[in-house]
């Protein structure tokens, strides 16, 4: 998973709202040990041969690159149960998405998660599209950026819960996740100044 990794605060107000979470039934807690607070730009799935060649990458885009303001929009959940914070679709975030997205598909070989091939025909028509050319469905007008505080069983009525915090913030830095079940960040692999 390339993505953003929130200031500081913010991470601190994700972990302490997933653990509010986490006692309605939360599948992970995050704690930025084993689980980090992340906003994606694209999750998909690359040969171990190629993380070389991508952080290479990411290096350069992030150093030609300059810190993001992200507008915090509302709180949101799905259908599959996870709960989070949306981000306004911004030109200079969605730049930096399509940049990491362009530069780095290449680099999957066509590889495409096998999560995302079992549950294929529960995405529309053109999320579908996107994980045949990106291994990820969430791109380009599909993209929502968002931090997950959890996956639940049951999201009903958890949004009135949450506090009424803004997680607006500055983006400095971008990272190299490894992630695991429920699109979990888990480890960092390397992290990047955005122009440094």
């Amino acid at each position: 998973n390339i993505a953003i990794a929130p200031a500081p605060n913010i991470s601190k107000a994700a972990i302490k709202i997933s653990k509010l979470l986490a006692s309605n039934g939360g599948l992970f807690v995050l704690d930025n040990k084993h689980y980090y607070p992340h906003i994606t730009l694209y999750m998909t799935e690359f040969p171990t041969k190629n993380l070389g060649s991508i952080k290479q990458i990411l290096k350069d885009i992030s150093s030609n690159a300059k810190p993001i303001e992200l507008f915090f929009s509302n709180y949101r959940k799905n259908s599959r149960g996870y709960i989070g914070a949306s981000f306004k679709r911004t030109k200079e975030l969605l730049k930096l998405h399509k940049e990491v997205v362009l530069a780095l598909n290449p680099l999957r070989e066509g590889l495409v998660r096998e999560n995302d091939i079992a549950k294929i025909l529960e995405f529309s028509k053109a999320r579908q599209k996107n994980i045949k050319l990106y291994g990820y469905d969430a791109v380009h007008e599909q993209f929502i950026p968002h931090l997950t505080f959890t996956k639940l069983k049951d999201v009903k009525n958890m949004l009135i819960k949450l506090s009424k915090f803004n997680f607006s913030f500055r983006a400095k830095e971008i990272a190299v996740f490894q992630t695991a079940e429920h699109g979990t960040c888990v480890k960092i692999l390397a992290r990047y100044k955005l122009g440094q």
